[in-house]
């Protein structure tokens, strides 16, 4: 038997918002699979979820010979007997322990019966190593398997989910202050290696934008702690953390989890800079500051990413980048995807491109600068613009100028 393993929703999958393109690939380890010591397991379900047989796997090979491959083909065996019907092909990896053989009863265990194991997760977790590595699940839609003349069955392509999140602050090219540090408040101790309810594709990979990966968060009972974890500095302007599904939606603020984010510097009465707190939310960029409108779950393989500006205390603009909607694939969109900023009258103000950090007029061609900065370090001056954001002076607020 030959069998595709991939990390993606598809290759070619169109998406419906807030554009088309492809899925990102990927970084690192995000995509590892521990081939050297065997973790990974594949099984055959029939269409009523029980267990009908191991496959014996004979060879893993990656596409590429780098950590970072995202492709694996597979090569294995099985009894022909056992899967001449329809038949769903599940694939794990990277699982801290698997059913012992024992427990995989044919047409007894069921896909329930597999899926609901943990893992653990602490703050050294996000350190993604050949050691430390995302737990990874995919099932197939039914088939019946086709044999070619050298008695072999292509099974196609198995999508795998990555049990973690991936979370990125940005530091905005226009904002006056660094950054110290990112931290997490409250986080999940444990979380499913598998998303609970899912036995089939078709659960997970609907080729839409807004739709594919899972809509609930799968999260043990009695995980959640109140602690703090830092992010993975990646740079000055990059911040990243790997964390499991928390659920956030309909809960009171105290019990979200959130990002608490420090910059470095003082304001203009020389007092040093407080954290500022970021919820997983869809932001209103037309207050100063920017609050929080529609909150979210994290949720299992997909990307958020925020672009932070602080320009005057306690100002903290979230630029959603492209609507900060939930990420399939740790989605990345690739070139000239303008964000539009619409003001109370339901207008476009403003267009943002979210990877070169630069602000356009309505046109999307005429650059404007930066309408949210609106204080000058260290100079101490205000800007002054007309009705249009237009800059038509400084005012030096020391010498009253």
């Amino acid at each position: 038997m030959s069998i595709t393993v991939s990390n993606s929703a598809s290759s070619s999958a169109s998406r419906a918002t807030p554009t088309d393109g492809s899925y990102d690939r990927g970084e690192g380890y995000e995509n590892y699979i521990d081939i050297e010591n065997g973790n990974f397991r594949f099984y055959f379900f029939d269409t009523d979820n029980k267990f009908l047989t191991a496959l014996d796997v004979q060879e893993v090979i990656p596409t590429e010979s780098s950590a970072s491959s995202k492709t694996y083909t597979v090569y294995s065996s099985a009894s022909k007997a056992a899967i001449n019907g329809v038949v769903k092909v599940m694939a794990l990896a990277n699982w801290s322990s698997y059913p012992a053989s024992s427990e995989l009863v044919p047409g007894t265990t069921t896909i329930d019966d597999v899926i609901g194991r943990t893992y653990s997760f602490a703050p050294s977790s996000m350190e993604l190593s050949a050691t430390n590595l995302i737990p990874l699940y995919g099932v197939t839609n039914p088939m019946t398997l086709d044999y070619s003349a050298d008695n072999t069955a292509r099974i196609g392509t198995i999508h795998m989910l990555r049990a973690f999140a991936k979370v990125e602050v940005v530091v905005s090219d226009y904002c006056v202050y660094p950054i110290e540090y990112v931290k997490l408040k409250r986080y999940n101790t444990r979380g499913y290696c598998a998303p609970q309810g899912v036995y089939r594709q078709d659960d997970y990979v609907h080729n839409s934008y807004a739709q594919d990966y899972t809509s609930e968060p799968s999260v043990p009972s009695g995980s959640e702690s109140d602690a703090t974890i830092d992010y993975l500095k990646v740079s000055d302007s990059r911040w990243i953390a790997y964390v499991p599904e928390y659920r956030n939606v309909g809960r009171d603020d105290a019990s979200k989890s959130r990002m608490l984010v420090k910059f470095k510097g003082t304001d203009s009465a020389g007092k040093e800079l407080e954290e500022d707190e970021l919820f997983f939310a869809i932001y209103d960029l037309n207050s100063s500051p920017n609050t929080p409108q529609t909150h979210f779950n994290i949720l299992r393989n997909v990307w958020y990413k925020f672009t932070v500006n602080k320009n005057a205390p306690p100002i903290v603009q979230v630029v959603p980048y492209n609507e900060v909607d939930l990420k399939p694939e740790f989605g990345i969109v690739e070139g000239g995807n303008y964000v539009p900023i619409i003001d109370d009258n339901g207008d476009i103000r403003y267009w943002y491109d979210p990877e070169t950090g630069t602000y356009y007029g309505p046109d999307m061609v005429t650059k404007i600068e930066n309408p949210y900065v609106t204080y000058l370090m260290p100079e101490g001056r205000l800007i002054i613009r007309d009705l249009n954001d237009s800059v038509i002076g400084y005012y030096d607020i020391g010498n009253n100028q």
